[in-house]
Parts: structure tokens; C-alpha cells; sequence
């Protein structure tokens, strides 16, 4: 749902911050579109912390600056592994998706490292000698899946292969010389090399090119407690295929650039368009990926939204607003300098306080009206008036304030004085 910040000036007044509050409390109960939220672009005086605290309100967000950030991109949700998915699985993704960096999360969703294309040549480029190989603890299942073998036979008990593999090419009795307690062999057409890998301690045969397995060798391997795995590639595409059974955790990258949604889209752009992965990677508060931003993602003009209330003046709004899409403006001072991108609604109106127009419009339009947000108005009115003692205090602002002191249910006079006085209070 698209956001829009709803925020009054940079030093925030009691009027201010009812306002902010009060509107997008108006526009949310009527516009499903959109996701109005309050914010205030600096820190609250003592008044409207008493205001808040009085009303049991939260306090708005803190918006410092409105220059378009990560949170105004169109996240996506992001393809990732993790440590133990075996290489040939990410890179199935990658051909799949058409995406060239995969991060892997831990079991708590937290980044811990980025697969590249780059990184999977490396596993080809690097490890040009097929003999002798090595397979890392990998789930037996796993190393069929990526084998496209059935599995012939295996041990109850025995979910994990690792050690070295060897390729039946030497002599056998060469071979056997070369084989430990719970190496892994590929072998052909051969049931003799079969019988004896088995016998001297093979825990894992690879029968490739689809060839035929005797009773006698399954027999002798349910003896041995050793798995028989039988593929249609050749010894040299099941030696290619092993080494992307690999977890990722071992050719990742753990050097990656990342950034957290209030992060500037300037700053996104120079970590993209520097970085060997062209992305950068969101993460929250916890260091759990959220998504991927690549240099697509930053192609097109993003803008906060954002709607103006009680000032309508470069010089009182947050930092950024020249680069902000202001979408309304509803104020009670005299018309300022603040430019906009494109015809806007612009409501100003001679009264005491912007509360006094956005309490209107709800009574306008029948707009079921909270005590709190009653109150909050109220509480702009008296602020802005200085309890209707001010010479730009209306007839107007009186009428409205009657009726938020029923809703709200404090009395203005009591009320109205103790709220002056604790915003006189000095914090210390």
C-alpha cells in the first residue's frame, strides 16, 4: 500500500502534531488506497508531550528529512538459500529466475554471505583435476537429486556421505590400493570392481552410464552397509554434477554491501553502481534480509508523499521537501514560498489553528470522531489561541472547540490551563 507522510514544520507545535495526527486519521478512514501516516519533523515540547501523554497517544514518526529512501522503493521479495543448498540448486535458480546474486540466509533469516556467477565459475575454474575429488557431508538424497540417479540401495541409518571419490580408471588393483573406510567410487559396467570396492571398504558406489547392478553386488553392499547410487551420465558428467552437490556455505562471499530502509536512495546508488554485485541487499533491524535493490530497481524517480499541515513555507519544512511529492497542503497562515511538482489541493483558511479546519471536516463529512483525536484537536485550538486570548482567535475556532470538549470530555477552561502551564515547564 503506498505511504504518505502526513507532517507539520520542522519544530513542531502542539497544532502541528494534532494536526498531523487528526488528518491522517481522517484520510485512512476513507481511502483504502493509501497508508496515511503522522510524522513530525523534530522533537515535541513539553505541551504537546503532556498533550499526548494526557490522550494516550503515540507519538508520531520521526521524519528528519523526506529525500526518498529505501522504504519508498517497491520491495521485492527476494530468492535466497541456504548455507547447506547445495551449489547445483542455486545455480538451478539463477538459470530459472535470470537473477546473478543469491544471498543465503541462516536459520533466523539473517544474511550471511552472497553466491555470484562469478562464484560458480570459480567452483569449475579452480578445480580442474576430476581426480581425486571430495564431497562434503551431503544428504545422500541430495547427491541422487543432483545425480538424476535412483538410488538402488541404501543403509537405514546412513543419511550423509562425505570423503573422497574416487574414478575407476586405474587398474583395479591400483585402485584398491587408493581406497579408505567410506570413500565413494564411480564405476561402470565392471561387477567385479564393484564386488571388490565393496569389499575393501567403499561406502558409496556410483554406477554411471546406466549400467546393470547384480543381485550379488546389492547383496554385498547390504552387508557392508554401503549405498548404491546408479545415474545415466558418464563418469566425467557425474564427477562434474559432484562438485555442484558443494554447500554454498563454502563458496560464498561474505563480503556484500548492505543497506536498512531508512537508508537515502543517493547513498543506494553509489553502493550499486560501485559494487562488483551491482546490488545492495536491505536488511531490518535485526540484520534479516528483506530484499535486493539492483541498478533496474533504481531506474525510475522515486518521491516520498507527503502532505503538508499548519505551514506552507520552504523555510519551516523538513529537510528534503524539494525532493518530495506534496500532495495537499492545509494551513492557516499567510500563503509562503513552497513550490510543488504539479497542481495540488491547497486549503487555507483565516481561523485560530489548522485544528480548527481538519476538526471541521470531520464534523462535515460524519466522520466518527475518537475522544482522543478530539482531544488532540482541542489541544491545537487552545495552543494556537492561547485559549482563545490571541486576536486571531475566530468565532469559528470557539464553535469547533465546544464541540470537541463534549467529545473529548475535559473541561477547556481546567484543561486549557494546565496544558499552558506544563508547556511553560522547563525540561531538566
Amino acid at each position: 500500500m503506498e505511504k504518505v507522510y502526513v507532517i507539520g514544520h520542522k519544530i513542531p507545535d502542539t497544532d502541528s502534531i494534532a494536526s498531523a495526527i487528526s488528518y491522517a486519521e481522517y484520510k485512512n478512514s476513507f481511502d483504502g488506497k493509501r497508508r496515511y501516516i503522522p510524522s513530525r519533523g523534530g522533537e515535541l515540547n513539553p505541551e504537546t508531550t503532556f498533550v499526548l501523554n494526557y490522550f494516550n497517544v503515540p507519538t508520531p514518526l520521526l521524519l528528519q528529512t523526506v529525500e526518498p529512501t529505501v522504504d519508498d522503493l517497491a520491495l521485492k521479495e527476494p530468492f535466497y538459500a541456504r548455507p547447506d543448498t547445495p551449489v547445483y540448486d542455486v545455480a538451478t535458480l539463477m538459470e530459472e529466475k535470470n537473477i546473478k546474486n543469491v544471498p543465503v540466509v541462516d536459520e533466523n533469516g539473517k544474511i550471511v554471505g552472497v553466491v555470484t556467477e562469478r562464484g560458480l565459475a570459480r567452483v569449475y575454474v579452480r578445480r580442474t583435476r576430476v581426480e581425486p575429488l571430495h564431497i562434503h557431508p551431503v544428504p545422500i538424497r541430495s547427491l541422487a537429486r543432483i545425480l538424476q540417479a535412483e538410488i538402488l540401495y541404501k543403509p537405514q541409518k546412513q543419511e550423509l556421505i562425505s570423503g573422497s571419490i574416487h574414478i575407476a580408471v586405474d587398474a583395479l588393483h591400483v585402485l584398491l590400493k587408493k581406497i579408505v573406510q567410506g570413500d565413494a567410487v564411480i564405476v561402470g559396467d565392471d561387477e567385479p570392481a564393484q564386488i571388490a570396492l565393496l569389499e575393501n571398504g567403499a561406502k558409496l558406489l556410483i554406477v554411471v552410464n546406466k549400467a546393470p547392478v547384480s543381485k550379488r553386488v546389492l547383496e554385498i553392499a547390504k552387508q557392508k552397509g554401503a549405498t548404491i547410487l546408479r545415474t545415466s551420465a558418464d563418469a566425467f558428467g557425474a564427477a562434474k554434477l559432484i562438485n555442484l552437490s558443494l554447500p554454498v556455505s563454502l563458496i560464498m562471499s561474505k563480503d556484500f554491501p548492505v543497506v536498512s530502509y531508512n537508508t537515502s536512495l543517493e547513498d543506494v546508488k553509489e553502493l550499486v553502481f560501485e559494487s562488483k554485485y551491482r546490488a545492495t541487499f536491505v536488511i531490518d533491524l535485526e540484520g534479516r534480509l528483506v530484499s535486493i535493490i539492483t541498478r533496474t530497481d533504481l531506474m525510475r524517480t522515486v518521491r516520498k508523499k507527503v502532505i503538508l499541515v499548519d505551514h506552507n513555507e520552504r523555510s519551516q519544512a523538513v529537510d528534503g521537501i524539494d525532493k518530495a511529492d506534496i500532495l495537499e497542503i492545509i494551513d492557516h497562515h499567510r500563503i509562503g514560498d513552497i513550490s510543488t511538482l504539479h497542481p495540488v489541493f491547497f486549503y487555507n483558511e483565516p481561523v485560530g489553528s489548522t485544528s480548527t479546519i481538519i476538526a471541521s471536516w470531520f464534523f462535515r463529512e460524519g466522520i466518527k470522531m475518537e475522544r482522543e483525536i478530539a482531544g488532540l484537536l482541542l489541544s491545537g485550538i487552545i495552543s494556537d489561541t492561547l485559549l482563545f486570548a490571541l486576536s486571531t482567535t475566530t468565532s469559528k475556532d470557539k464553535e469547533i472547540a465546544r464541540k470537541l470538549e463534549k467529545i473529548s470530555k475535559v473541561n477547556i477552561e481546567d484543561y486549557g490551563k494546565k496544558m499552558l502551564v506544563e508547556g511553560m515547564r522547563i525540561k531538566g
